[in-house]
C-alpha cells in the first residue's frame, strides 16, 4: 500500500517511539516491579483494618513513588553489572531470571541513558517522598533515603552490598519491612505492630526472591569477585537457606494467626504451598542447571504474589466489616 510522504513519517516516528518504550519497560524489569508495589498495598490495607482510614491521593503518590524507586534500583544494577562485567560473561543472560536484561549488550540503550534514566526515577522519586514528608510527616523521608541508599550501593561503588554478602538482606528490608511500615504511616501518621508483624513475612519473602535468582548467577558472580549469599556458601549448601526463608515466612502467617495477631483469612495463603513444594523440589535437583531452575524461580516470584494479594484482600474485606 502506498502511503503518502507526510503519514509515512508519522508512522516511522510512532513505530519508533514505541519500540523506545517497549525496551525502557524491558530495561526497568517491568515484572519485577510487582516487589515495590505489593508492600505498598499491603501497607496501606493493613492501615485500613486498623483504622479505617484510606486517603487515594496518599496511596497512588506512595505506590507511584515505590515503583519508581525500584525500577531506579533496577537500572542501576543493569548499569553497574555491566560495568564489572558481569553480564558479559554470564552464558546464561538470555533466560529471564539470569543476569541484566541485555539492553546495554545488544546496543539498545547506552550506559550513560540507562545511568541517566535510574536518576530520573530516583528524582521523581525523591521529590515525592520529600512532599509526602513534608505533609504526612518526617519518618517516611527516613524510610525513602534508605531505600534510595540500598537500591544505589547494592552494586553501586563503593559500597557494592551485594558483593559483600548483606545486599539480600538490605534489599530485602527495604521492599519488605520499611515500604509496608511507611505505606501505612503515611495513611495513619504512626506505625503499629501489626504493619511490622505483616511486613516480616513479606521481607522474607522478596528477599527469597533474590536469593534463589542467585543460583544461575552464581559462576558469572563468583569470576567478578561478588560474594553475595549463594555464591559465600556454595550452592548446595544455600538450597537449605531458600528452606529456611519458605518455612519461616509461612511459620510467622500461621501462629500469628493461632495467636489471633492475624485475622483467619490469612491462612488462605496455604493456596501457595504447592508453588513451595514445587521450587523447593525443582531447586534442590536444579541447583547448579539454570535452565531447568527457571521454574523454581518463577514459581518464588508467584509465591511472593499471590502471598501478599491474599493478605492485601484479607485486611481489607475485614476492615470493611
Amino acid at each position: 500500500m502506498i502511503v503518502e510522504r507526510g503519514d509515512g513519517v508519522f508512522f516511522a516516528i510512532k513505530m519508533r517511539g514505541r519500540e523506545r518504550f517497549t525496551i525502557w519497560l524491558r530495561a526497568v524489569r517491568i515484572p519485577f516491579l510487582s516487589a515495590a508495589a505489593m508492600p505498598v498495598l499491603i501497607g496501606t490495607a493493613v492501615a485500613w483494618y486498623e483504622k479505617g482510614f484510606f486517603d487515594p491521593s496518599v496511596f497512588f503518590l506512595t505506590f507511584l513513588g515505590a515503583v519508581l524507586l525500584q525500577a531506579g534500583t533496577n537500572l542501576f544494577n543493569e548499569y553497574f553489572d555491566y560495568i564489572s562485567g558481569n553480564d558479559q560473561i554470564n552464558q546464561f543472560r538470555h533466560l529471564p531470571f539470569n543476569g541484566g536484561t541485555g539492553v546495554i549488550i545488544e546496543g539498545k540503550l547506552s550506559t550513560a541513558q540507562v545511568y541517566s534514566g535510574a536518576m530520573i526515577c530516583y528524582a521523581i522519586g525523591t521529590i515525592i517522598g520529600i512532599y509526602l514528608a513534608i505533609t504526612r510527616g518526617p519518618f517516611v523521608f527516613i524510610l525513602g533515603l534508605f531505600g534510595l541508599f540500598s537500591g544505589y550501593f547494592y552494586v553501586g561503588e563503593p559500597l557494592k552490598l551485594a558483593y559483600r554478602g548483606i545486599g539480600e538482606v538490605v534489599v530485602g528490608c527495604n521492599f519488605g519491612f520499611f515500604i509496608v511500615m511507611g505505606s501505612y504511616y503515611v495513611q495513619v501518621g504512626t506505625v503499629s505492630f501489626l504493619s511490622v508483624l505483616v511486613a516480616l513475612p513479606i521481607t522474607l519473602l522478596i528477599t527469597a526472591v533474590l536469593y534463589i535468582n542467585q543460583f544461575p548467577d552464581y559462576e558469572a558472580d563468583r569470576l567478578v569477585g561478588k560474594a553475595n549469599l549463594v555464591v559465600r556458601l556454595g550452592r548446595e549448601r544455600a538450597v537449605k537457606g531458600y528452606y529456611f526463608l519458605m518455612i519461616l515466612s509461612y511459620s510467622v502467617l500461621f501462629i500469628s494467626v493461632a495467636l489471633g495477631l492475624m485475622p483467619h483469612g490469612v491462612l488462605l495463603s496455604i493456596v501457595s504451598l504447592p508453588l513451595v513444594i514445587k521450587a523447593c523440589g525443582t531447586l534442590k535437583r536444579y541447583y547448579k542447571q539454570p535452565i531447568d531452575l527457571v521454574p523454581a524461580n518463577s514459581a518464588t516470584l508467584q509465591i511472593h504474589l499471590i502471598v501478599g494479594l491474599i493478605l492485601s484482600i484479607t485486611f481489607i474485606v475485614m476492615g470493611f466489616l
